[in-house]
C-alpha cells in the first residue's frame, strides 16, 4: 500500500446507540489501513442500520428510510420502543468524531463543514438510475454532475433576460400607444401636411410654437372669472343680509306694540313697576313677620300683603313676556344690521377687486367709484359670463392639446431611445445566456462523456468480450434537468437497454455508471458504501465485480461494502481475495435484547494455527479445519487450471475427488517470489511434496474430523497435527507475503497475486 492510501483519513470506527436495529450500544472498527470493509451478514442482522448511520451523520439523510412510505424519520429512526432523543450515532475518522443529532425533524451533524464525504449506493437507486424517467435519471446524479456557481449565475442572466425582455415589450406598448395618440391628434385636426407630413412631424411643428399669450390671456380670463364669481357670491349675500335685517326690524315694531297694548301703563313704567313688586315680594319673604308696609308705614297683615303682590305680578306676567320678546328682537336687529355692513364691505372690495381684473383685460374700461356703479358693474358682469367661460375654455382646449401632443410626443421619442437601450441590452444578454447553457453544457456534457468511457472501462472488466454498452450519456437540451442515456446491444446502437439488457446487465450497467461519477467527482476523497447492490449476478460475473473494486478502490478514500452473499466471505477466509485491500467485519445474528453484534472475520489459515496453539488440543477441530482448508486450496486450483474432475450430481466434489484433480498439476506446479528478507534473490518453491504430504494423510479429515469412526480413535495427535501442519503450509506458500492474497491472475506465462509480487507457474499446463 502506498503512502498517500496510508495518509488518507478513513473510517476508523461507527458507534450506534438506540438507532434502527442498535436496541443497545454497537460499536463497528474498521480496519483504516484497509481501503475496502466489507460488512457481512444474513439479512436482518443489522447491515443497513450501519449504512444508515454513516449517511444519518455524512449526509443528514434518513437513509434506507427516506426511499420507503409511511415512514417518518424522527418516529423510525430511533430502535423500536426507544425516542429521538436517545438516539446517539458517531464516525470516528483520522482520529476525530463527528456526530448527529435531530433537532426538530431535521438531522443537525456536529460540524457540518468538515464532515467526511459519503456517498451511499443501494440498489433501489441502483435500479432509478437506468430505469428511471429522463427527469428522474438526472436527479438521482445531480449532486454528481450539476455546477451549482455556473447554474446560479446562470439563472441571475435569465432573470436579467426576461427582464430586459418585459422592459422591451413594454416601452415598445407605450410607444404604440403614444403613436396611436397623436395620430387621433392629427386626425382630428385633418390630418394636416399629408402625405408628406405625418403625426410625428405635424407633432413636432406644433410644440415649435410659441403659446405664451394664450396661457396668459387664459390667465386673465381664469382670474376675471373668479373675481366676478366671487363679486357676484358677495353681493348675493348683501342681498340676504338686507333682507334678513329688514324682517329682523319688523319683528322689533311689532314686539313694541304688542307690548303697548298689554299694558295699562307706558311700558316704561309697566316694566319699572314689575321690578318694584318683585322686589317688595322678596323683602316679605326674607322678613315673615312684618306688620307693618315698608313704604308707608300701615299696619297690615304681612300675609296678605304677599298674597296681593303676588296677584298683580301674575296680571303682569303676560307683559313681561312681550318685553322679552322686545328685547330679543331688537338684540337681533342690531346683529343683522351689522351683518350688512360687513357683507356690504366684503362686496364692495370683491367688485373694486373685479373692476381691476376687467380694466387689466380691456384697458378701455373704466373703473366704477360709487357703490351704485360697482353693483351695476357686477351686474353687467355677470351677463358676460358665458362668453368669459366659452372664451376660458377655447384658451384651455387649445393649452390641454399643446401638452397632450407634448406629452405624447416626447413619449414616443423617448420610448424610442430607451426601446433601443433596452433591446440592445436585451440582445447582449440573450447572447450571454446562449452562451452560458452552450458553455455549462458543453462542460456537462464533456464530464458525462468522461464517465461514459469510465464506465464502459469498468462495464468492460465485468462483461469483458460482450457486444453491450452505454454509448451516450445527453443532457436534453430542449429540457431542464432531463438525462438521456444510449446503449448498444449485439452491434445495434441507440437502443433502451431496459429492453434488451438482462437484470444483471442493468444491475451492473447502474453500478459502473454510479461508480464512475462518484470518482470522477469526489477527488479520491469520498468514502463509497454500497448497501448489498449485487444480488443478480452469477458467479463469474461476481468474481469480475471482486476484481474491479479491488482495482478501483484506490481511487477513493474508502469503499465499505454489505452483502449477505457468504460466497465474499468465503473467498476472503481462504484468502482468494487480496488480504492487504480488504478487511471483513462479520454481524451475528439480531436479536433485540442484543442489538447488532459485530466482529472480525478471521482467515482459515490463521483460525486452524490457532487452534493448533490451543491446549487442550482438539483434534477434531483440528482436522476437520484442516480438511477443509485443504478442500478450499484443492478446489481453487481445479478451477484456476481447470482441472478434469468426475462428474457428480449437484456438482458436489470430495477431498479424494480433489486430490485426484491436483494429481497431473501437482507435478508442474511452482511458486516463485522474492525470497524472505532479500528483494534481489527469487526463489522457487514446488508444490510436489506438500502435495504428496497432504495426500498421504486426508484420510485423517475422514475418521477424526468428519465421521465416527474406530480406526479414528487409533490415530495419534501428532498424525493430525501434521496433517494440519502439511495444510497451513501450503497455504502459507500459495498465499503473497506481501499482500496476503493467492496468485490467480493471469499475466504472460504465469498466475501474479495482488501485488505481482508472488508468482504461480505455469500458466497452462503442458
Amino acid at each position: 500500500m502506498n503512502s498517500s492510501a496510508n495518509s488518507r483519513k478513513r473510517i476508523e470506527k461507527i458507534t450506534l446507540h438506540r438507532f434502527r436495529g442498535a436496541t443497545t450500544t454497537t460499536e463497528v472498527a474498521f480496519d483504516p489501513r484497509k481501503p475496502i470493509t466489507f460488512i457481512f451478514g444474513e439479512n436482518g442482522s443489522g447491515k443497513s442500520s450501519i449504512v444508515d448511520a454513516i449517511d444519518f451523520v455524512c449526509n443528514s439523510s434518513a437513509g434506507s428510510l427516506a426511499d420507503r412510505s409511511s415512514t417518518k424519520p424522527k418516529e423510525h429512526l430511533p430502535a423500536i420502543g426507544h425516542t429521538a432523543k436517545e438516539i446517539k450515532v458517531e464516525i470516528v475518522s483520522g482520529g476525530r468524531a463527528w456526530s448527529a443529532k435531530f433537532a426538530g425533524a431535521k438531522i443537525l451533524p456536529s460540524d457540518e463543514a468538515t464532515l467526511p464525504v459519503a456517498h451511499v449506493l443501494r440498489r433501489s437507486r441502483l435500479l432509478d438510475l437506468i430505469n428511471a424517467s429522463p427527469s428522474e435519471r438526472y436527479k438521482q446524479l445531480q449532486k454528481f454532475i450539476e455546477v451549482e456557481g455556473v447554474e446560479r449565475s446562470e439563472q441571475a442572466l435569465r432573470d436579467a433576460f426576461n427582464t430586459a425582455k418585459h422592459t422591451v415589450n413594454e416601452k415598445s406598448e407605450a410607444k404604440i400607444k403614444a403613436e396611436m395618440e397623436l395620430e387621433r391628434f392629427w386626425a382630428d385636426e385633418g390630418k394636416p401636411g399629408a402625405p408628406e407630413q405625418n403625426a410625428l412631424a405635424w407633432a413636432a411643428s406644433q410644440l415649435a410654437a410659441d403659446l405664451g399669450e394664450t396661457r396668459a390671456r387664459l390667465e386673465r380670463l381664469q382670474n376675471l372669472i373668479e373675481k366676478l364669481d366671487r363679486a357676484a357670491q358677495a353681493r348675493d349675500s348683501l342681498r340676504l343680509a338686507e333682507a334678513d335685517a329688514a324682517q329682523k326690524s319688523e319683528q322689533v315694531v311689532e314686539a313694541e306694540r304688542a307690548v303697548e297694548s298689554a299694558a295699562s301703563v307706558g311700558v316704561a313704567e309697566a316694566m319699572r313697576l314689575i321690578e318694584l313688586l318683585r322686589d317688595a315680594r322678596g323683602y316679605l319673604d326674607a322678613s315673615p313677620d312684618q306688620e307693618t308696609c315698608p313704604v308707608c308705614e300701615q299696619s297690615v297683615a304681612a300675609e296678605d300683603l304677599r298674597r296681593r303682590i303676588d296677584e298683580r305680578l301674575n296680571a303682569m306676567t303676560a307683559l313681561g313676556e312681550l318685553r322679552d320678546r322686545l328685547n330679543a328682537a331688537s338684540k337681533a336687529r342690531q346683529n343683522a344690521a351689522a351683518i350688512v355692513e360687513r357683507d356690504r364691505g366684503v362686496m364692495l372690495d370683491a367688485a373694486r377687486s373685479l373692476a381691476e381684473a376687467i380694466k387689466n383685460a380691456d384697458e378701455s374700461s373704466p373703473a366704477p367709484a360709487d357703490e351704485a356703479g360697482l353693483v351695476s358693474l357686477i351686474e353687467n358682469a355677470s351677463v358676460t359670463r358665458g362668453a368669459l367661460l366659452a372664451r376660458r375654455d377655447e384658451a384651455q382646449k387649445t393649452v390641454n392639446q399643446f401638452n397632450s401632443i407634448s406629452q405624447f410626443y416626447r413619449s414616443v421619442v423617448e420610448c424610442e431611445e430607451q426601446l433601443g437601450e433596452a433591446e440592445a441590452l436585451w440582445r447582449g444578454l440573450e447572447r450571454a445566456l446562449e452562451i452560458a447553457q452552450r458553455e455549462r453544457i458543453n462542460f456537462i456534457q464533456r464530464t458525462l462523456a468522461e464517465v461514459r468511457d469510465e464506465t464502459n472501462r469498468l462495464y468492460a472488466m465485468i462483461h469483458p468480450d460482450e457486444p453491450l454498452g452505454l454509448d451516450q450519456l445527453l443532457l436534453d437540451e430542449n429540457r431542464k434537468g432531463s438525462l438521456l442515456q444510449v446503449c448498444s446491444f449485439e452491434g445495434v446502437s441507440d437502443v433502451a437497454p431496459q429492453a434488451y439488457f438482462s437484470e444483471s446487465h442493468l444491475d451492473t450497467l447502474g453500478f459502473c455508471l454510479w461508480l464512475s461519477i462518484a470518482k470522477l467527482s469526489s477527488g479520491g476523497d469520498a468514502v463509497i458504501v454500497l448497501d448489498d447492490v449485487f444480488t443478480s449476478v452469477d458467479n463469474a460475473h461476481f468474481t469480475r465485480i471482486l476484481d474491479l473494486l479491488v482495482s478501483e478502490c484506490d481511487g477513493f478514500n474508502q469503499m465499505i461494502i454489505t452483502t449477505h452473499n457468504r460466497q465474499w466471505r468465503d473467498r476472503y477466509a481462504s484468502q482468494q481475495i487480496p488480504q492487504d485491500k480488504t478487511s471483513f467485519v462479520e454481524l451475528q445474528s439480531w436479536t433485540r435484547g442484543g442489538g447488532i453484534r459485530a466482529g472480525k472475520t478471521r482467515v482459515n489459515v490463521e483460525t486452524l494455527l490457532e487452534h493448533l496453539e490451543i491446549s487442550p488440543f482438539d483434534r477434531q477441530i483440528v482436522a476437520s479445519k484442516a480438511g477443509v482448508l485443504a478442500e478450499t486450496l484443492f478446489d481453487w486450483l481445479t478451477q484456476v487450471y481447470e482441472c478434469p474432475l468426475p462428474r457428480r450430481r449437484g456438482g458436489n466434489y470430495t477431498l479424494g475427488d480433489l486430490c485426484n484433480g491436483v494429481k497431473r498439476l501437482s507435478k508442474q506446479l511452482v511458486i516463485r517470489r522474492a525470497a524472505e528478507g532479500d528483494d534481489k534473490t527469487i526463489e522457487e518453491v514446488s508444490l510436489l511434496p506438500l502435495f504428496n504430504a497432504i495426500t498421504e494423510l486426508t484420510w485423517i479429515r475422514d475418521q477424526v474430523g468428519a465421521h465416527f469412526s474406530l480406526k479414528g480413535a487409533d490415530v495419534a495427535d501428532a498424525d493430525v497435527r501434521q496433517f494440519a501442519q502439511n495444510v497451513t503450509r501450503l497455504a502459507a506458500t500459495l498465499a503473497c507475503p506481501q499482500c496476503g492474497g493467492l496468485a490467480q491472475k493471469p499475466k504472460g506465462t504465469h498466475f501474479a497475486c495482488g501485488c505481482a509480487r508472488t508468482q504461480m507457474m505455469p500458466l497452462e499446463l503442458v
